[in-house]
């Protein structure tokens, strides 16, 4: 365990939070090739510091659009994140589409990036010479947020919202009123 994992564990929890965090939102894939005749049911598994959690599947859909929030613990500067996407098959295993891996120290700076992507074969290094398609998704690598922070961060955007709102009712009084 790192940070106040060890806390969290001896406290009888039996797991370990990272002082970091991956924030990840998978947004969506385009061109991804057939699987099932004629379409495909894409999911996204994604892997990181031993983690490992999916997307929901769009079904029968060659360009689908996910847009999900997820958080992974992790503090190792030196983990990967591998995301596959894949076909869901009911009768057999998963098909596999395409996958990307990213660094963490890629994210260092603790800012949001997008990246898109295209997809590699499962030998990341060769090139296959065909498009397998390509994947959105954002991703923030940061010091892990409170819950009394996110809730400050929130009330700050409230407020930010009724200041623009009350400062456009004033700027539409005064051009009804310049009329």
């Amino acid at each position: 365990p790192h940070g106040r994992g060890i806390i969290v564990f001896l406290d009888g929890w039996g797991f370990a939070k990272e002082d970091k965090v991956l924030y990840l939102t998978i947004e969506k894939a385009r061109y991804l090739n057939a699987m099932d005749l004629d379409t495909s049911d894409p999911f996204c598994d994604i892997f990181c510091n031993n983690y490992n959690v999916q997307s929901s599947v769009v079904w029968k859909n060659l360009n689908p659009d996910w847009y999900e929030k997820f958080e992974i613990d992790v503090t190792n500067p030196y983990a990967e994140i591998n995301i596959q996407v894949k076909d869901k098959d009911y009768l057999g295993a998963d098909d596999f589409m395409g996958q990307i891996t990213l660094k963490i120290s890629e994210l260092a700076d603790g800012k949001e990036k997008t990246f898109t992507m295209l997809l590699k074969g499962e030998d990341m290094n060769i090139d296959e010479g065909f498009d397998r398609g390509e994947l959105t998704f954002k991703a923030q690598w940061s010091e892990r947020m409170s819950e009394e922070d996110q809730d400050k961060v929130k009330a700050r955007l409230r407020m930010a919202t009724r200041l623009q709102a009350w400062a456009r009712r004033i700027a539409a009084q005064m051009a009804l009123k310049s009329m």
